[in-house]
């Protein structure tokens, strides 16, 4: 079930990703806050996975879409939810191609991800995790309506120096007020 933007499009991640995947998890820059190492993932191991996973989009605990230009069909990234509990909260996370960054996709893909989660699945409260140097994902996450709501100081290990863990919240009033185009329809608690 792809999800239609201006731009982009939010689809089911492919075998045929697998080269940009590897590359997306073997660059600590793209990597955000994950920084796994070793740098070791190979082409295979992503194509082994995906013949193995079920659709993502199906199962309702976690959703993993690959962002795709519109008009030219490139992999821009990819944009994720999990730890989903139904009708309660998740926790997003998103990687772009280094070429792709600061062109708006990354906000556009949001914005598409937290109306998935917000209107279609009944999400009340989105978590957005990243750390302290990553400007980018910060100003992301505060363009989109959320609020830094707990520091861990000095829990990121990056390039040799240390940087605070934090963590974002947007709630669901929050984003309907942000986006008065769309209406609530869930009850409140």
């Amino acid at each position: 079930m792809p999800i239609e933007g201006k731009r982009i499009i939010l689809r089911e991640h492919r075998k045929e990703d697998s080269p940009n995947r590897t590359k997306l998890r073997n660059n600590l820059e793209t990597q955000g806050v994950a920084q796994s190492l070793p740098l070791d993932y190979t082409t295979e191991m992503h194509e082994k996975a995906h013949d193995k996973r079920e659709l993502s989009t199906l199962t309702r605990s976690e959703g993993l879409f690959v962002i795709e230009e519109k008009e030219t069909k490139k992999f821009v990234g990819s944009i994720s939810y999990s730890e989903l509990n139904p009708r309660f909260s998740a926790v997003n996370g998103i990687s772009l191609l280094k070429e792709f960054w600061g062109r708006g996709y990354g906000y556009e893909a949001h914005e598409l991800l937290l109306e998935f989660l917000f209107h279609e699945v009944g999400l009340r409260v989105s978590y957005w995790a990243t750390w302290s140097q990553n400007i980018g994902s910060i100003k992301l996450a505060e363009k989109s309506g959320y609020s830094i709501v707990i520091r861990s100081r000095d829990a990121v290990f990056k390039g040799g120096k240390l940087y605070d863990f934090l963590i974002l919240e947007l709630l669901r009033e929050e984003y309907y007020e942000k986006h008065p185009e769309l209406k609530d329809e869930l009850p409140g608690l």
